[in-house]
């Protein structure tokens, strides 16, 4: 029997918040609608408040962040946390930490160096440099903040109600969970279906270039599976059976291997169309 989804998986949710480097310029908006007679909601002018150059380096962090999160998550529910193996948390935290530690560098240099770049936007943006718009307390601006909780069982109930009404919630939980763990799955399948179409559409033409991630995307989804299979669903076994031998190819020989390069686009595509298969199956369950 499989191990219930609150006791083999938690919640985990990933929140980045940052100094907001741009900012609407109302005056210098509204100047451009009188000179082009436009309508007022004809658009708006936004400057950026420090170059792009300063910012970057945060905004990668946390985009590299971010990209970790959901690779390594699936979805539960209507956004905030999401779904992680109990297995796989202690991977993921190491992760983040490091991850944590690279955007707290980043911020740091920032905001070693605001007091120039607000030097060096009274420059740039001349007379739509608004001193203002540059709080003191920018550190204070950034924030990387994981948490984890678990996920709710409908047998957990720590509220005064009636054994009526806790009989309704318990269901309504429990098909809520289920709804979510169906969803992840449905997120697997597509994170491999788009892995084999870019797979069938490279490999489909003779001489189409392709790095090695092509085959590389699909093993880091194949080591993936059995961790993210937290409730045992065949599909995802059968998923991981049908792509684990694609896993083993040498990208290389497919550039030089012209029967080698089209057995892969063959087992790719019959792959997709198995995948096909057990997506319209789960639909037609639902």
């Amino acid at each position: 029997m499989p191990t219930p989804i609150h006791q083999a998986a938690l919640l985990v949710n990933l929140s980045i918040s940052a100094f907001n480097a741009k900012r609407k310029d109302q005056r210098v908006s509204q100047e451009a609608i009188a000179q082009n007679h436009a309508s007022d909601d004809a658009g708006n002018f936004v400057k950026s408040l420090v170059s792009r150059e300063a910012i970057a380096p945060i905004q990668n962090a946390s985009s590299a962040a971010r990209s970790y999160h959901l690779a390594n998550t699936l979805p539960w529910q209507d956004g905030g946390g999401r779904i992680i193996p109990a297995a796989h948390y202690a991977e993921y935290k190491l992760r983040m930490e490091a991850l944590k530690t690279n955007f707290n560098a980043a911020v740091a240099v920032f905001c070693a160096g605001y007091a120039a770049a607000i030097e060096e936007a009274k420059v740039r943006l001349g007379s739509m440099f608004v001193q203002s718009d540059y709080p003191s307390d920018v550190r204070e601006r950034f924030e990387f903040r994981t948490t984890c909780y678990p996920i709710p069982s409908g047998s957990d109930f720590r509220i005064q109600i009636t054994p009526e009404e806790r009989e309704v919630l318990s269901v309504e939980i429990e098909q809520s969970v289920r709804e979510s763990v169906d969803a992840g799955v449905l997120e697997v399948l597509g994170r491999a279906t788009g892995c084999l179409e870019t797979i069938v559409e490279r490999l489909g033409k003779p001489d189409s270039i392709f790095r090695d991630t092509l085959i590389g995307n699909l093993v880091e989804i194949a080591r993936m599976i059995p961790i993210f299979n937290v409730t045992d669903n065949p599909n995802l076994t059968l998923l991981s059976d049908i792509i684990q031998p694609m896993t083993q190819v040498n990208p290389a020989d497919l550039r030089t291997n012209p029967a080698r390069r089209q057995e892969v686009y063959v087992a790719a595509r019959n792959a997709l169309e198995g995948i096909r298969n057990m997506t319209v199956a789960d639909e037609e369950e639902v």
